[in-house]
């Protein structure tokens, strides 16, 4: 009964749903946005920078899920700790993100900027 319980709290948990799809489907091949050499290291800066934020943020989710647990495990449920947990979570992800399309945008030109959107949709879909 234990672990059905917390099985259902994993499977509620918000942490997992959008960030993770990202991760898999974005595109690692930026040859058709034609970068020149230094757009081709900024990018390679930026997404280093990206993949270790985000790699951080994902070795707290252990944690995190510990705390979710106490707090489902307690003997009076605290919601509003619960939903603060989780959106905490998922805001650090969107803050690194933005910060991450911010570092794109200065990096590529207006063309490059619609390429890139055109492409990223793509990835998406499939």
């Amino acid at each position: 009964m234990k672990k059905l319980l917390f099985a259902a709290l994993l499977l509620a948990l918000p942490l997992f749903a959008d960030h993770d799809e990202y991760e898999r489907h974005f595109p690692q091949d930026f040859s058709y946005l034609h970068l020149n050499p230094a757009q081709r290291q900024a990018l390679k800066d930026a997404l280093l920078r990206y993949q270790r934020r985000i790699e951080a943020i994902h070795k707290q989710e252990e944690q995190l899920e510990k705390k979710m647990e106490r707090l489902f495990l307690s003997e009076n449920f605290d919601k509003e700790a619960y939903v603060e947990l989780g959106c905490s979570f998922q805001r650090r992800i969107l803050e690194a993100q933005a910060d991450f399309y911010a570092a794109l945008h200065r990096i590529l030109s207006p063309k490059q900027r619609r390429l890139f959107l055109e492409s990223f949709k793509e990835w998406e879909i499939e």
